[in-house]
């Protein structure tokens, strides 16, 4: 699964509140966590960027460019991650995710599958994915996971 335009999609709250929890899970105290995310509101709310000589407001996610979008994204998806594995009823197994990028395996039937990609859809309402499943081969970080006679290959 893919979390689609993650960057641009992260509510402010959402991620502001991510960003706190980490920091309070991890017990970061210095500077204070309430401070961080007042920084980290001005730094999304501000975000002001030309077009065709048109200036305009980003009003919700947060500029690629940023230097604290990485680092924003990977704490949102981490959010994200977290509500979506502690309610799903169906588990899947190897769980493994890259920022917004997610790669399990599914033990289940495939219209449980269908049930837990639209389960997924509906945690949050702009943070989306899309999915791509198979038996034999999966992308996943510009890799092709292939099974092929029981045995497991990637291709670059």
């Amino acid at each position: 699964m893919d979390v689609v335009s993650l960057y641009t999609n992260i509510p402010h709250q959402y991620g502001i509140t991510a960003v706190k929890e980490a920091l309070r899970e991890h017990n970061i105290s210095t500077p204070n966590p309430d401070l961080i995310a007042e920084m980290l509101e001005f730094i999304l709310t501000k975000n002001f960027f030309q077009f065709n000589n048109e200036f305009f407001l980003q009003l919700q996610g947060t500029a690629v460019g940023t230097k604290v979008a990485p680092a924003y994204a990977n704490i949102d998806s981490s959010k994200l991650e977290k509500d979506i594995l502690t309610s799903t009823p169906k588990k899947q197994q190897k769980w493994k995710r890259f920022i917004d990028d997610i790669h399990f395996r599914w033990p289940h039937t495939t219209d449980e599958l269908i049930q837990f990609y639209t389960f997924c859809n509906n945690i949050h309402e702009t943070l989306k994915f899309t999915i791509e499943h198979s038996n034999s081969e999966l992308p996943f970080l510009d890799n092709i996971r292939i099974i092929r006679n029981n045995q497991r290959e990637t291709k670059v």
